[in-house]
């Protein structure tokens, strides 16, 4: 796992954060991005929660037509 998520993870509970949003969610690959938080989620780092919210345009272009139908997919 990145250490940037570890990191991130360890200053947000110092701080009594227990929920972020990843506001681009996609930007820098969709299948890589969704391996990385399956992954983060499943560690005990994992103990906050991160809302995906999708980059549109990268989701558009991946999924065409059903973007939205494999967008609420790939987040759950």
């Amino acid at each position: 796992m990145p250490r940037d998520y570890l990191y991130m993870s360890d200053l947000m509970q110092q701080a009594g954060i227990t929920t972020s949003g990843d506001l681009a969610f996609g930007s820098l690959g969709v299948d890589m991005e969704l391996k990385l938080a399956q992954d983060f989620s499943k560690s005990s780092a994992g103990l906050i929660w991160v809302v995906p919210v999708v980059y549109g345009e990268i989701f558009k272009g991946k999924y065409g037509d059903k973007v939205v139908e494999e967008a609420f997919k790939e987040i759950r």
